[in-house]
């Protein structure tokens, strides 16, 4: 497809498209060597800031065909240039991309800020639009809207609760000025890293207790 176009970054980008199509069809080592073609293709015509979301897309085509640490380096890698850059293109994609393989690798506490990256960078980009396009931009494009699927599944769950004050006394019912509100993290994503219930459900307490004593309040749970 590409290979009869010379300019480097035309070329690159018949490359990219290709790969993103035969990755759909999970063709995963024909969408490979597209991927590495277009970043090849970008390089050589100095655009790296799609170099980035090519590498990009090479690393997530790499998770798809079961090699986590082949993706795990190049996603490593995507990132760590996305930033070095102050931004690119295929911000977003990179973001998420970078999340689904650390979930993968097991490592759940950087690949919720990956996500959290991606999701900034979705809404600024939206708050960029005008406002009758921004729900068609969040809702109707698959990688954003898959970022927000995404985020709102990991994102903690924290709720506004009222609670005796900690300096608040016992054996008599408390006055208005007794109480406090505050917020509790009742579940987070981490939580679900916890296999053994027990052990999960003594975390989350021991969270609990420990934001209410931040927040200057005397639970009793």
């Amino acid at each position: 497809m590409g290979q009869n176009i010379d300019a480097p970054y035309v070329s690159a980008g018949a490359y990219l498209g290709l790969g993103m199509a035969l990755h759909a069809q999970k063709a995963y080592a024909q969408a490979g060597k597209q991927f590495t073609l277009a970043l090849e293709n970008y390089q050589k015509a100095g655009e790296s800031a799609f170099a980035i979301g090519a590498r990009s897309y090479l690393a997530i085509n790499h998770l798809s065909a079961g090699e986590i640490q082949a993706a795990l380096e190049l996603s490593v890698q995507a990132v760590a240039d996305l930033e070095a850059a102050g931004g690119g293109e295929y911000v977003q994609d990179t973001y998420l991309h970078h999340f689904l393989i650390l979930t993968a690798a097991g490592q759940v506490e950087t690949a919720y800020q990956a996500l959290e990256k991606a999701n900034q960078a979705l809404q600024a980009r939206a708050a960029t639009l005008p406002p009758e396009w921004r729900d068609s931009f969040l809702n109707k494009v698959s990688i954003n809207r898959r970022i927000l699927r995404a985020w709102e599944s990991k994102r903690p769950n924290i709720v506004q609760v009222r609670l005796p004050r900690a300096q608040a006394p016992t054996g008599r019912p408390l006055q208005e000025g007794e109480w406090i509100e505050i917020s509790w993290t009742v579940s987070t994503a981490a939580d679900l890293e916890i296999g053994d219930k027990q052990e999960r459900r003594r975390a989350r307490v021991l969270r609990l207790l420990e934001e209410a004593r931040a927040q200057g309040a005397a639970p009793t749970i």
